[in-house]
């Protein structure tokens, strides 16, 4: 692994950690948040619950004729030294009044407005004095904080039915919390994992595309620097030449009579860099850039040319094994050569000419 690898290692590493913690980041966040939200509307959801239920038990036995004071001594009867550390059952009057209460000696205390206040449920951005609350007799609850000491509870009150009496049912909030603080723990540590396994299967992935990606780039440039070893070798090799090989022992021409201008002259084959045809007309460029014309068909100068030093590329270009000054990929399944002198149009290999081309230039 050279020290270009080791850089791209480590950046994508850094790159597939930095991606996944971010998105596990506000993911467990926003995952967390939610879940507390939905655990403490359940709270209050059952606090309401409890409190209703517990309103029409008390009410109904007033309208059986049991009196006020007999009522709250039942309830005070059925609460009493109940554990509060979780939650409990109470009860206020609606001057604020504390009637009834697991523990006695809080019995009498009034809620007055530097006692707590509540976050209702139909809106937590606004508090309301616990006070006003209990004072209206209409049924709430939320989220209620002491002002006095570092305390809260979910609370929801239901009024009894023709009295002054309000049932509270609270739930510790500092309880709840504990739940929440083993739930956040294990939520943090699913996260972590699975971020982990996240960030390897990325990072794996990332370095499979740039293994991948590397070894295509040597293949494609050993491939290139193949083609260029046979040019040059081929044009040496006709360099070195003394005669033309010809077939059936027949002697190729050594020049064309070409035009340039209104003059006829004749151009040395060797000195032909490459013909191509434009408006049915066949240009031949010599290897110092002159340009001539002839009467002949590209096909009727192809013939006159030896097959080994000349190529016909497509129906538009004949090309010489000197003129070729690089070949690169084109497309999918193509060539282009590059010519010199240059020339402002593309010569292309097709798919089906590629072999034939490549064993011109010498590969075996």
């Amino acid at each position: 692994m050279n020290k270009g690898s080791y850089f791209f290692f480590f950046i994508s590493l850094a790159f597939a950690l930095g991606i996944t913690f971010a998105i596990g980041y506000f993911s467990f966040h926003y995952v967390y948040n939610i879940t507390r939200k939905e655990i403490i509307d359940s709270r209050i959801e059952a606090n309401k619950q409890e409190a209703i239920h517990m309103a029409r038990l008390l009410a109904e036995q007033l309208k059986e004729g049991s009196s006020k004071k007999q009522v709250i001594s039942e309830f005070q009867k059925s609460i009493q030294y109940t554990p509060i550390d979780k939650g409990f059952e109470c009860m206020f009057n609606q001057n604020g009044v504390q009637l009834c209460h697991p523990d006695p000696d809080k019995i009498g205390q009034i809620i007055d407005s530097t006692n707590s206040v509540i976050s209702l449920m139909n809106n937590e951005r606004h508090k309301e004095n616990f006070e006003n609350v209990l004072k209206t007799g209409k049924p709430g609850g939320g989220v209620r904080s002491f002002l006095q000491k570092k305390f809260t509870e979910v609370i929801y009150v239901a009024p009894v039915e023709g009295s002054d009496l309000m049932v509270a049912v609270h739930a510790n909030l500092i309880y709840i919390e504990n739940q929440l603080k083993d739930f956040h723990e294990k939520l943090l540590s699913v996260f972590l994992i699975s971020g982990l396994l996240t960030t390897l299967i990325v990072f794996v992935f990332i370095r499979f595309l740039f293994l991948n990606m590397q070894q295509r780039f040597k293949l494609l440039t050993e491939k290139e620097s193949n083609i260029s070893k046979n040019i040059r070798e081929s044009q040496k090799a006709i360099a070195t030449k003394e005669t033309y090989p010809g077939e059936q022992n027949k002697k190729p021409q050594s020049r064309l009579l070409v035009q340039q201008g209104n003059k006829l002259v004749p151009l040395l084959i060797n000195e032909l860099a490459y013909a191509y045809i434009e408006y049915k007309l066949t240009y031949l460029i010599n290897t110092k850039g002159e340009s001539f014309t002839s009467n002949l068909s590209l096909e009727e100068v192809y013939e006159q040319l030896n097959p080994e030093e000349f190529f016909r590329a497509n129906r538009q270009f004949i090309i010489s094994i000197r003129s070729i000054d690089k070949v690169e990929r084109y497309g999918n399944n193509q060539l282009r050569v590059k010519v010199t002198p240059p020339l402002n149009k593309d010569i292309i290999i097709s798919k089906l000419k590629i072999a034939a081309f490549k064993k011109w230039l010498g590969e075996n």
